[in-house]
């Protein structure tokens, strides 16, 4: 189980950076020369995500320009917001299973020690 913490840890790291690039690339647009960045993400072996790099592509869309596409920026956007909320899933029903086998471990000591010590 606390693999998939860690799996649910990484995804939501890796979707953290991409949306701190798509929003640092919509807040600075407007800017002369600026150029966009990218979030490179990965898949890991071992399960969950990561970030492979963060990268300003290298092709111009006119001599000396950089062109920001906002519609794929807010794409990119929720993109992120959706893998950080399924891997924020992830968190809370792994939680959800710490706790129950808690309480079954709890009461069956519990039933344990009334057998034991009978009244």
């Amino acid at each position: 189980m606390f693999q998939a913490l860690s799996i649910a840890e990484s995804g939501m790291s890796a979707a953290m950076t991409q949306l701190n690039v798509a929003a640092y690339n919509l807040a600075n647009s407007a800017n002369p020369g600026f150029r966009a960045a990218a979030a490179s993400l990965v898949a890991q072996s071992n399960g969950g995500a990561s970030v492979n790099g963060i990268y300003t592509p290298n092709t111009p869309t006119s001599p000396g320009s950089y062109s920001l596409d906002p519609v794929n920026q807010t794409l990119s956007l929720g993109q992120a917001r959706i893998l950080y909320d399924a891997n924020a899933a992830v968190v809370k029903v792994a939680d959800q299973m710490y706790g129950t086998l808690i309480d079954v471990v709890d009461n069956q000591n519990q039933n344990q020690n009334d057998s034991n010590n009978p009244s």
